[in-house]
């Protein structure tokens, strides 16, 4: 097989199982990266007083009432699916360089597949449920648990995708996670195609229909050439 046929296969191969399949050392990697941004970006406290703890317990169960950790305005509940978790996880786990799948395999990863936001979304949220005794508690994140947790978040990304179709917004939202991490992981931006090159076949119809009208051209009314005798 050739080295590039192999190549392809391989990332098919290793993107059907990161992403699909989801086996535990990529669960692990992936819970490991997101961690301190679930921390960090959702105002989670370190302490273990009363008031602390009871913060935090109600921030977790805001968060996962009705997907509001999804909205980039938590509190308005505006910009779903657009948190800032959501690009940085992504760019940790599949844009962190310009060698990392998501550069490498841009027919795989661009746009972003919508299986990979919802893995994501499921990791998030598993995040927050270590939370949800207001000390972050180690939770295991088995296909087990969490199955039916990444099922329901392709439905609701189905459901979202459906309801606004005529406006693309799920694409817009899968493009932009893919072209801000490539952007991060310091690539070099795709190629875009010419428009402005014309085929050689229209040049040669540009010739030949340019000596055809020189030609017409250069007859009189009656079909005969300028110059001649009436």
């Amino acid at each position: 097989m050739a080295a590039g046929g192999s190549r392809q296969q391989q990332a098919r191969i290793s993107i059907i199982d990161r992403i699909t399949n989801r086996g535990s050392h990529f669960r692990g990697e992936l819970k490991t990266k997101v961690k301190p941004l679930a921390e960090l970006l959702y105002g989670f406290k370190i302490g273990q007083n009363k008031k602390i703890l009871a913060e935090n317990r109600q921030r977790a169960e805001e968060l996962k009432d009705n997907l509001t950790f999804t909205f980039k305005d938590i509190k308005g509940r505006k910009g779903i699916y657009r948190h800032p978790i959501f690009q940085k996880a992504v760019n940790a786990m599949w844009f962190a360089n310009r060698r990392d799948e998501g550069p490498s395999f841009p027919e795989y990863f661009n746009p972003f597949p919508k299986q990979g936001l919802a893995i994501v979304l499921t990791a998030v949220e598993h995040l927050i449920d270590e939370w949800a005794t207001g000390i972050r508690t180690d939770v295991q994140f088995t296909t087990t648990d969490y199955r039916s947790i990444y099922e329901g978040h392709i439905t609701a990304l189905q459901q979202f995708e459906d309801h606004t179709q005529a406006h693309f917004i799920l694409d817009n939202i899968l493009e932009r996670l893919h072209n801000i991490g490539r952007f991060n992981s310091g690539a070099q931006p795709l190629a875009v195609s010419n428009t402005s090159v014309l085929r050689k076949a229209d040049l040669d119809a540009a010739i030949q229909e340019y000596q055809q009208n020189e030609e017409t051209e250069s007859e009189g009314e009656n079909g005969e050439k300028d110059g001649d005798d009436a």
